[in-house]
């Protein structure tokens, strides 16, 4: 069911993004390394392409900061 199949691997896909940003620290890092792979972010080689990518995503990193009095779990 296509249905089914995108709400899991939307799923799968946004654990992915929590686990890049608990091993990064950052969204900007997170996103980097769902894109290039942890490995090529650790290793400092980002394609320019992924930096570009980042750079675009991450001005909405200030939208996910916890607001006062709500707790957000990562």
């Amino acid at each position: 069911d296509v249905i089914n199949n995108a709400y899991d691997n939307t799923v799968i896909a946004l654990r992915h993004l929590r686990n890049m940003y608990n091993q990064t620290g950052t969204w900007r890092g997170a996103i980097q390394a769902y894109n290039c792979g942890l490995s090529r972010y650790r290793s400092g080689s980002i394609p320019s392409k992924t930096k570009q990518y980042a750079s675009v995503i991450c001005p909405v990193e200030n939208w996910w900061k916890q607001p006062k009095g709500v707790k957000i779990i990562y």
